[in-house]
């Protein structure tokens, strides 16, 4: 038998990576930090081939430096009332 808490604890964790998903699919303009501060702004959002959620962020880096493809999964934590996002690591796949 599972203690209540520990079902319960799991029903909010799992509510909450269901809403930080449904921001993702509209964080365009949200400013992205990595573990060094500052990434750039969510230019796009990349959906799943059937279009219900997104697959990966287009993040812009300034007018002189090229663009940034950093996979959802990478999100760490989001901010909507913010407009911020930030993911694991600096990284993602230059694009452009």
């Amino acid at each position: 038998m599972v203690p209540l808490s520990v079902l319960l604890q799991g029903a909010c964790a799992a509510g909450a990576a269901d809403r930080r998903m449904g921001w993702l699919d509209r964080c365009e303009g949200f400013r992205v930090d990595g573990p060094q501060g500052r990434i750039g702004v969510v230019k796009a959002v990349r959906r799943s081939d059937d279009g219900t959620a997104a697959r990966a962020l287009v993040v812009g880096r300034g007018r002189l430096r090229r663009s940034l493809v950093v996979e959802a999964a990478d999100v760490e934590e989001l901010w909507p009332n913010r407009r911020r996002l930030r993911v694991r690591a600096a990284g993602g796949h230059p694009i452009g």
